[in-house]
């Protein structure tokens, strides 16, 4: 048996894995003593960039989410690849999704979504004088709004992808904090 904070493992079972998620079933014993279970999901790590050009513009993109079986606008995003960092992971999604470019990046923290049942931090990043270098990836359609109609959209709920929403806020508090 393990020690898993309060909690004791009692047993561990791998129910799924694929190359992108792993599902593990632990049968444990609670801090009051009774027996539980506990589902999680491994999604590995994450980024979300904020990209604004120089006229603080921001870079979205708009693509098909399967599980929710429709179509939203979020930041670039995506998973690190094995022993990438964070910022390289940033900087290839930022590229991949909206064909842009930054030499200028400010991290904005790490989060955790749904903290009891998915492992995935998810690394936080605004980009400063984006550029256009090519186009994005087949699929995904590049979204170039202001910024403060960004924001909006993530307090009327029209951008729901959590890390993108956090991101746009703690973007929104950078800038003006720093007068950008």
């Amino acid at each position: 048996m393990k020690k898993n904070g309060p909690f004791t493992i009692i047993s561990s079972e791998i129910k799924y894995k694929n190359p992108w998620i792993e599902v593990r079933e632990d049968k444990v014993l609670r801090p009051e003593g009774k027996e539980g279970i506990f589902g999680t999901i491994d999604y590995g790590r994450g980024v979300s960039v904020v990209a604004l050009d120089s006229k603080r513009n921001i870079y979205l993109e708009r693509e098909y989410y399967y599980v929710l079986e429709r179509y939203g606008t979020q930041t670039p995003s995506g998973g690190i690849d094995g022993e990438e960092s964070p910022l390289d992971a940033a900087k290839h999604e930022l590229l991949e999704e909206t064909g842009a470019t930054s030499e200028r990046w400010i991290e904005l923290g790490v989060i955790d979504a749904l903290t009891m049942i998915l492992k995935h931090p998810s690394h936080l990043f605004l980009a400063l004088n984006v550029t256009i270098v090519q186009e994005p990836e087949s699929g995904i359609e590049r979204i170039v709004i202001p910024f403060d109609e960004a924001y909006k959209m993530v307090l009327d709920g029209e951008i729901t992808h959590a890390p993108s929403c956090v991101a746009i806020m703690k973007a929104k508090a950078y800038l003006d904090s720093h007068g950008v």
